[in-house]
């Protein structure tokens, strides 16, 4: 009987302790910084790869490969600052990817 119970005490301090630490993982990444951004990659004089969701520009920074331009893109990164040389949020690309938006060719 004492065994049994010290068992399920074990099983239960382990259960509170995996839901704890998925909660900590799960705070960790929405404290990292990170961005999805999801749009149509576009080219901006002179150098610029941007991508604008709605009202919103963003410039593409450190993508390899390099996003390539009028296709498609979902886009995981982290904001490095409020404004750079191509008029839009910089965004530092930790990875892309295509998807299957239509991007009408400029």
């Amino acid at each position: 009987m004492l065994r049994q119970g010290l068992a399920i005490a074990l099983g239960a301090g382990l259960l509170v302790g995996m839901v704890g630490h998925a909660d900590a993982a799960k705070k960790k990444r929405a404290d990292d910084g990170t961005i999805t951004l999801s749009g149509c990659a576009r080219f901006w004089p002179p150098f610029c790869t941007v991508l604008s969701t709605g009202a919103q520009s963003y410039s593409l920074i450190g993508a390899v490969p390099a996003v390539p331009v009028n296709t498609g893109v979902t886009v995981v990164g982290v904001k490095s600052g409020d404004v750079s040389l191509c008029f839009g949020t910089p965004v530092r690309v930790v990875r892309w990817r295509p998807n299957k938006m239509r991007c009408p060719a400029m």
